[in-house]
C-alpha cells in the first residue's frame, strides 16, 4: 500500500512539474513572438501574407496598413481581390500575372511596380516582392508573403495624378549607371527582384562576401542607404 501510495504521489509531482514546465516554455514562446512582431511593426517597410487559399491576408504589419490605406478590420474581413478595384488597370494585369507564374511556373518570387489609389483620391507608386514560403501539395503556393513601399508621396493634384497614371516618372541618374560595372548590375536587380545575399551568391556561383562587397560599392556608387533605397533606384531606373 505504502508503494503505491508514494508511485501515485511521485506521479503526481510529475505531471505538475511537467505541467510548470510547459507553461514556461508557452509563457517564453509568447514572449519570442510579441518580440518578433513589436520588430516587424517598427520596420519601414509594408509586410503582409497571403493565404492564397482563402485569398485573404492572413497577417501584416502596421505599416502595411499605413502604405496600403486599408484598415486592420477591412483586411480581417475581406478577400485581397476586394482591392485589386484600387490599382490601376493596367497593373492589375503585372500583379495577376506575377501570381500567375507563382502559380503555374513554380516561380520563387516576383517584383512589380504598382499604382494605387487611396480613398481620398490621391495616387501613389508602390514597389512590392512577393515570395512563397509555405507551399502545399503538388508544389503549389499555399502562403505568400509580400514586402513593399511607397516610391512615391501622395499624388493628389489633378495635373500630377494624369502624369502618374500615363506611367510619367523622373528621369533616371544615367551617370550612376553608367559608372556601375556588369556585375553590379546584375547584382542590383537581383537586390530589387528580392534576392537575399546568401541566394545570388550561389546563383552566380560566387562568394557571399563578394556578393556583400559588391553591394556596399553599389550603395556608395548610387548614394544608398540601404537594400531599400538600392531597390528603388533599380526600379526608377528601369533596371528590372
Amino acid at each position: 500500500m505504502a508503494d503505491v501510495r508514494k508511485n501515485f504521489e511521485e506521479r503526481i509531482n510529475y505531471l505538475v512539474s511537467s505541467g510548470n514546465n510547459l507553461r514556461e516554455e508557452n509563457n517564453a514562446l509568447r514572449e519570442s513572438n510579441h518580440f518578433i512582431e513589436e520588430i516587424l511593426n517598427n520596420v519601414n517597410v509594408a509586410i503582409h501574407v497571403l493565404d492564397m487559399k482563402l485569398n485573404k491576408i492572413i497577417w501584416a504589419n502596421e505599416i502595411f496598413h499605413e502604405t496600403f490605406d486599408i484598415s486592420k478590420e477591412e483586411a480581417d474581413k475581406y478577400q485581397i481581390s476586394r482591392f485589386i478595384n484600387r490599382f490601376h488597370p493596367d497593373d492589375i494585369k503585372i500583379m495577376e500575372k506575377g501570381f500567375e507564374q507563382l502559380m503555374s511556373e513554380k516561380k520563387e518570387s516576383f517584383s512589380a511596380v504598382f499604382r494605387l489609389r487611396y480613398k481620398d483620391g490621391c495616387w501613389t507608386q508602390i514597389y512590392t516582392t512577393r515570395r512563397v514560403y509555405k507551399m502545399i501539395q503538388d508544389d503549389m503556393p499555399r502562403r505568400i508573403i509580400g514586402v513593399s513601399f511607397s516610391l512615391t508621396e501622395p499624388v493628389c493634384s489633378r495635373k500630377k495624378i494624369e502624369g502618374l497614371l500615363k506611367g510619367n516618372v523622373a528621369p533616371g541618374d544615367q551617370l550612376a549607371i553608367n559608372i556601375l560595372s556588369d556585375r553590379e548590375l546584375e547584382i542590383i536587380k537581383l537586390i530589387a527582384s528580392g534576392y537575399t545575399c546568401k541566394f545570388i551568391a550561389k546563383t552566380l556561383n560566387i562568394s557571399y562576401h563578394t556578393v556583400n562587397t559588391h553591394r556596399k560599392r553599389i550603395a556608395k556608387k548610387i548614394n544608398a542607404k540601404n537594400i531599400s533605397e538600392i531597390a528603388r533606384f533599380a526600379v526608377e531606373n528601369g533596371l528590372l
